[in-house]
């Protein structure tokens, strides 16, 4: 029950589905959701582990690094990527309970040259129910890629925003997931000089 006018009480309606109540001049009203936007699970390069096949699943080096700034400086962990061999990274995670879709990794790296040519990203995703075996966990069979240009100053910190579109076929909340990420030195976009310096990443979702 609410007032129009000093001494004018009326019933305020029932508001339609996904409205909620706030209050506008000072008085309640019905106004439609705003949505729940996007989350994310932060995956800092501590969080990532190396490969165990020095053969054909090759690990990149794990380093760790401080800034050049007065002591006590910075320090943090990241791990180098060769130019020349594709070196992976794998990370776990269980999928949270409020995931709906459109996943993606986005990548903090950097280079120690200023270059201004492309490096590309590659990520295969594995995903399993929570009564599965995981002996039998596998990635998908396509991976997904994104091909970045590198920023033009050394040491400036790149983004790359990878689409699981590919992933997304075995993500779902609850689900354990696995992703292994590398530098595709193979792909035709890569040719950056270097070793790529990757720092940390972002998985999002709806």
């Amino acid at each position: 029950l609410i007032a129009s006018s000093v001494g004018s009480p009326t019933w305020l309606a029932i508001g339609t589905s996904g409205q909620f109540l706030q209050t506008t001049g000072g008085r309640p009203a019905w106004v439609a959701s705003p949505g729940g936007g996007s989350s994310a699970i932060n995956l800092p390069a501590a969080a990532w582990e190396p490969t165990a096949n020095a053969s054909s699943f090759a690990s990149a080096q794990l380093a760790v690094v401080q800034s050049a700034g007065s002591v006590p400086s910075a320090r943090w962990q990241e791990w180098l990527f060769d130019a020349t061999t594709a070196e992976y990274v794998v990370v776990s995670f269980i999928c949270p309970p409020n995931y709906t879709g459109t996943p993606s990794l986005n990548l903090r790296y950097y280079s120690t040259a200023a270059v201004s040519s492309g490096v590309a990203w590659s990520v295969r995703t594995a995903g399993l129910a929570t009564s599965g075996a995981i002996q039998s966990w596998a990635y998908v069979t396509t991976a997904d890629q994104t091909t970045v240009t590198l920023p033009t100053t050394a040491f400036n910190l790149g983004t790359a925003t990878i689409a699981l579109t590919e992933g997304s076929s075995v993500i779902a909340a609850g689900r354990f997931i696995n992703l292994a990420l590398w530098r595709n030195v193979a792909a035709v976009g890569d040719a950056a000089a270097g070793d790529m310096h990757f720092v940390g990443a972002e998985f999002t979702y709806a």
